[in-house]
């Protein structure tokens, strides 16, 4: 088991996104650090592709979404920027993937307007993106329709290569 970064909250409330990554060996039940995230996020999702490699698409880092998406190889330690995730920036989303194709969903992106405070709107986007196998940091995005209904956050979500399904379920809106 991988666990990934997190945030902090100081005592006048600002968060600010942790870079640990940990390693869980559950035979003997210890963790191990690894290399940190280049760019500490939190709520973002994380894929893994091939059983080697993982990917952290979008997230929230100290005071606004990202739109990188940041992947890490289990077998040497290390961390490359993939193409970056084309739609809003988000966090609270849900991807599920189906051997190299991923389906990301929903979340909640940050919106400026002309005047007063930055305010979060649920979004509704869809985006499927299929891994190049030949060089794992291409993805190749292509917008989708949006799921029926109203947009989710934090929403869970797995890929089933039996269905050749992704399946999404719950979240809030």
């Amino acid at each position: 088991a991988y666990l990934f970064g997190g945030y902090t909250v100081a005592e006048d409330g600002a968060e600010i996104s942790t870079p640990e990554v940990w390693r869980y060996g559950p035979t003997k039940q210890v963790f191990e650090v690894l290399a940190p995230m280049p760019v500490p996020v939190d709520d973002a999702v994380a894929v893994v592709y091939q059983d080697r490699f993982i990917y952290l698409v979008s997230g929230w880092h100290d005071l606004a979404n990202v739109n990188l998406v940041q992947r890490y190889d289990i077998t040497t330690n290390r961390w490359t920027q993939a193409t970056p995730w084309p739609g809003l920036s988000v966090f609270g989303h849900a991807v599920g993937i189906v051997n190299n194709t991923m389906v990301i969903c929903d979340g909640v992106a940050v919106v400026v307007g002309d005047s007063g405070p930055r305010r979060f709107e649920m979004t509704n986007q869809c985006y499927r993106g299929t891994i190049n196998a030949a060089n794992t940091r291409r993805i190749d995005w292509h917008r989708l329709p949006a799921h029926p209904g109203p947009a989710r956050y934090r929403m869970a979500a797995t890929g089933s290569t039996a269905m050749n399904a992704v399946v999404f379920a719950g979240g809030s809106d």
